[in-house]
Protein backbone atom coordinates (compact mmCIF):
# COMPACT_ATOMS: atom_id res chain seq x y z
CA UNK A 1 0.00 0.00 0.00
CA UNK A 2 1.45 3.05 -0.89
CA UNK A 3 2.19 6.05 1.47
CA UNK A 4 2.33 9.80 1.14
CA UNK A 5 5.22 11.66 1.55
CA UNK A 6 5.94 13.29 4.42
CA UNK A 7 7.92 16.79 3.94
CA UNK A 8 8.22 17.39 7.50
CA UNK A 9 10.27 14.18 7.92
CA UNK A 10 13.57 13.90 6.85
CA UNK A 11 13.86 11.54 4.61
CA UNK A 12 10.67 13.76 2.59
CA UNK A 13 12.56 16.24 2.30
CA UNK A 14 15.36 15.03 0.71
CA UNK A 15 12.97 12.91 -1.37
CA UNK A 16 11.29 16.49 -2.59
CA UNK A 17 14.16 18.01 -3.46
CA UNK A 18 15.83 15.33 -5.86
CA UNK A 19 12.31 15.23 -7.45
CA UNK A 20 12.18 18.93 -7.62
CA UNK A 21 15.84 19.03 -9.03
CA UNK A 22 15.04 16.06 -11.46
CA UNK A 23 11.46 17.56 -12.29
CA UNK A 24 13.14 20.82 -13.53
CA UNK A 25 16.06 19.20 -15.13
CA UNK A 26 13.41 16.86 -17.12
CA UNK A 27 11.78 20.14 -18.12
CA UNK A 28 14.99 21.87 -19.96
CA UNK A 29 15.75 18.84 -21.40
CA UNK A 30 12.35 18.89 -23.16
CA UNK A 31 12.94 22.06 -24.44
CA UNK A 32 16.35 21.67 -25.21
CA UNK A 33 15.20 18.66 -27.17
CA UNK A 34 12.80 21.06 -29.13
CA UNK A 35 15.15 23.81 -29.78
CA UNK A 36 17.47 20.87 -31.64
CA UNK A 37 14.61 19.82 -33.41
CA UNK A 38 13.95 23.95 -34.68
CA UNK A 39 17.74 23.72 -35.58
CA UNK A 40 17.66 20.83 -37.61
CA UNK A 41 14.81 21.77 -39.35
CA UNK A 42 16.46 25.02 -40.66
CA UNK A 43 19.66 22.87 -41.38
CA UNK A 44 17.63 21.07 -43.51
CA UNK A 45 15.45 23.85 -45.16
CA UNK A 46 18.67 25.46 -45.84
CA UNK A 47 19.93 21.95 -47.46
CA UNK A 48 16.93 22.15 -49.87
CA UNK A 49 17.64 25.64 -50.93
CA UNK A 50 21.17 25.09 -51.67
CA UNK A 51 20.01 22.32 -53.49
CA UNK A 52 17.57 24.32 -55.50
CA UNK A 53 20.01 27.51 -56.05
CA UNK A 54 22.90 24.96 -57.82
CA UNK A 55 20.26 23.25 -59.96
CA UNK A 56 18.51 26.70 -61.39
CA UNK A 57 22.80 28.03 -62.05
CA UNK A 58 23.45 24.71 -64.04
CA UNK A 59 19.93 25.14 -65.87
CA UNK A 60 21.02 28.89 -66.41
CA UNK A 61 24.48 27.30 -67.84
CA UNK A 62 22.76 24.72 -69.97
CA UNK A 63 20.39 27.86 -71.51
CA UNK A 64 24.02 29.38 -72.63
CA UNK A 65 24.76 26.23 -74.08
CA UNK A 66 21.44 26.01 -76.16
CA UNK A 67 21.66 29.79 -77.15
CA UNK A 68 25.22 29.43 -78.59
CA UNK A 69 25.06 25.87 -80.58
CA UNK A 70 21.27 25.27 -81.13
CA UNK A 71 22.11 21.34 -80.93
CA UNK A 72 19.48 18.42 -79.49
CA UNK A 73 22.23 17.60 -77.11
CA UNK A 74 22.27 21.12 -75.16
CA UNK A 75 17.82 21.37 -75.89
CA UNK A 76 17.49 17.63 -74.05
CA UNK A 77 19.71 18.49 -71.51
CA UNK A 78 18.23 22.39 -70.60
CA UNK A 79 14.57 20.46 -70.56
CA UNK A 80 16.39 17.25 -68.19
CA UNK A 81 17.78 20.47 -65.89
CA UNK A 82 14.12 22.46 -66.42
CA UNK A 83 12.48 19.12 -64.65
CA UNK A 84 14.60 18.79 -62.07
CA UNK A 85 14.08 22.43 -60.61
CA UNK A 86 10.44 21.80 -61.21
CA UNK A 87 10.65 18.59 -59.29
CA UNK A 88 12.40 20.75 -55.88
CA UNK A 89 9.70 23.17 -56.28
CA UNK A 90 7.11 20.21 -55.98
CA UNK A 91 9.03 17.57 -53.79
CA UNK A 92 9.97 21.16 -50.75
CA UNK A 93 7.12 23.02 -51.10
CA UNK A 94 6.44 23.47 -47.89
CA UNK A 95 10.02 24.23 -46.70
CA UNK A 96 10.61 26.70 -49.52
CA UNK A 97 7.00 28.20 -48.45
CA UNK A 98 8.19 28.31 -44.67
CA UNK A 99 10.90 30.73 -45.75
CA UNK A 100 8.77 33.14 -46.34
CA UNK A 101 10.48 34.81 -49.48
CA UNK A 102 8.52 36.79 -52.20
CA UNK A 103 7.20 35.48 -54.62
CA UNK A 104 5.86 32.18 -53.25
CA UNK A 105 6.83 28.79 -54.73
CA UNK A 106 3.45 28.71 -56.84
CA UNK A 107 4.60 31.21 -58.72
CA UNK A 108 7.43 29.52 -59.29
CA UNK A 109 6.04 27.11 -60.20
CA UNK A 110 4.08 28.88 -62.70
CA UNK A 111 7.40 30.71 -64.07
CA UNK A 112 9.04 27.51 -64.38
CA UNK A 113 6.37 25.96 -66.03
CA UNK A 114 5.61 29.12 -68.29
CA UNK A 115 10.03 28.38 -69.29
CA UNK A 116 9.56 24.95 -70.16
CA UNK A 117 7.06 25.63 -72.63
CA UNK A 118 9.01 28.67 -74.64
CA UNK A 119 11.62 25.53 -74.48
CA UNK A 120 9.34 23.43 -76.66
CA UNK A 121 8.32 26.31 -78.77
CA UNK A 122 12.10 26.88 -79.36
CA UNK A 123 12.17 23.28 -80.82
CA UNK A 124 9.60 23.77 -83.54
CA UNK A 125 10.29 27.65 -83.94
CA UNK A 126 12.63 28.96 -86.69
CA UNK A 127 16.01 29.89 -86.30
CA UNK A 128 15.26 34.03 -86.54
CA UNK A 129 11.82 33.42 -84.59
CA UNK A 130 14.21 31.36 -81.46
CA UNK A 131 17.23 33.94 -81.71
CA UNK A 132 15.28 37.14 -81.05
CA UNK A 133 11.30 36.46 -79.48
CA UNK A 134 11.50 33.18 -77.38
CA UNK A 135 15.86 33.88 -76.24
CA UNK A 136 14.80 37.09 -74.57
CA UNK A 137 11.81 35.66 -73.38
CA UNK A 138 13.37 32.30 -71.79
CA UNK A 139 16.26 34.83 -70.37
CA UNK A 140 13.91 36.96 -68.52
CA UNK A 141 12.20 33.87 -66.69
CA UNK A 142 15.77 32.20 -66.21
CA UNK A 143 16.63 35.48 -64.70
CA UNK A 144 13.62 35.13 -62.09
CA UNK A 145 14.19 32.10 -61.32
CA UNK A 146 17.84 32.85 -60.66
CA UNK A 147 17.17 35.67 -58.49
CA UNK A 148 14.62 34.04 -56.46
CA UNK A 149 16.78 31.12 -55.80
CA UNK A 150 19.78 34.18 -54.18
CA UNK A 151 17.08 35.63 -52.47
CA UNK A 152 16.03 32.20 -51.03
CA UNK A 153 19.71 31.26 -49.75
CA UNK A 154 20.44 34.65 -48.33
CA UNK A 155 17.36 34.50 -46.33
CA UNK A 156 17.65 30.68 -45.31
CA UNK A 157 21.13 31.39 -44.65
CA UNK A 158 20.22 34.02 -41.83
CA UNK A 159 18.12 32.43 -40.56
CA UNK A 160 19.64 29.32 -40.00
CA UNK A 161 22.87 31.83 -38.42
CA UNK A 162 20.19 33.16 -35.89
CA UNK A 163 18.55 29.47 -35.21
CA UNK A 164 22.34 28.52 -34.50
CA UNK A 165 22.88 31.42 -32.05
CA UNK A 166 19.28 30.87 -30.46
CA UNK A 167 20.65 27.82 -29.80
CA UNK A 168 24.09 29.20 -28.40
CA UNK A 169 22.16 31.26 -26.01
CA UNK A 170 19.74 28.52 -25.00
CA UNK A 171 22.17 26.17 -24.27
CA UNK A 172 24.28 28.75 -22.03
CA UNK A 173 20.66 29.72 -20.00
CA UNK A 174 19.93 26.28 -19.53
CA UNK A 175 23.40 25.48 -18.23
CA UNK A 176 22.97 28.57 -15.57
CA UNK A 177 19.50 27.48 -14.92
CA UNK A 178 20.67 24.05 -14.20
CA UNK A 179 23.62 25.14 -12.22
CA UNK A 180 21.47 27.57 -9.99
CA UNK A 181 19.26 24.64 -9.69
CA UNK A 182 21.79 22.45 -7.92
CA UNK A 183 23.03 25.37 -6.02
CA UNK A 184 19.48 26.38 -4.69
CA UNK A 185 18.68 22.89 -3.71
CA UNK A 186 22.02 22.22 -1.93
CA UNK A 187 21.61 25.40 0.34
CA UNK A 188 18.14 24.24 1.09
CA UNK A 189 19.09 20.72 2.05
CA UNK A 190 21.85 22.22 3.99
CA UNK A 191 19.20 24.29 5.74
CA UNK A 192 16.43 22.46 6.42
CA UNK A 193 18.59 18.99 6.56
CA UNK A 194 22.38 19.42 7.85
CA UNK A 195 21.80 22.42 10.23
CA UNK A 196 19.25 20.59 12.03
CA UNK A 197 21.62 16.88 12.45
CA UNK A 198 24.23 19.56 13.35
CA UNK A 199 22.08 21.28 16.37
CA UNK A 200 21.00 17.32 17.05
CA UNK A 201 24.99 16.12 17.05
CA UNK A 202 25.70 19.21 19.47
CA UNK A 203 22.54 18.72 21.89
CA UNK A 204 23.64 14.79 21.80
CA UNK A 205 27.36 15.63 22.93
CA UNK A 206 25.77 17.50 26.10
CA UNK A 207 23.94 14.27 26.78
CA UNK A 208 27.10 11.89 26.50
CA UNK A 209 28.90 15.16 29.10
CA UNK A 210 26.17 14.16 31.46
CA UNK A 211 23.58 17.12 30.63
CA UNK A 212 20.38 15.90 30.36
CA UNK A 213 18.38 19.01 29.02
CA UNK A 214 15.56 18.87 27.01
CA UNK A 215 16.12 18.49 23.39
CA UNK A 216 13.55 20.23 21.52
Amino acid sequence: MATSLDLSSLRGKITSAYITLVASTAVLGVFAFSDLLFLQRQVDQDEVVSKLKDAVLEMRRVEKNLFLYDDAKSYAMLDTQAALVMRIFQQHEDSLNAIQAEPGVSSLQDILANYRQKLKQWQVASAEEANTTLAGEMRALGHKLSFYSTTLSSLARSRLEMAVKKSQWFLLLTLLIIGFSILFVGRQLKRVVLKPIKQLETRLEKISGGTFNKIE
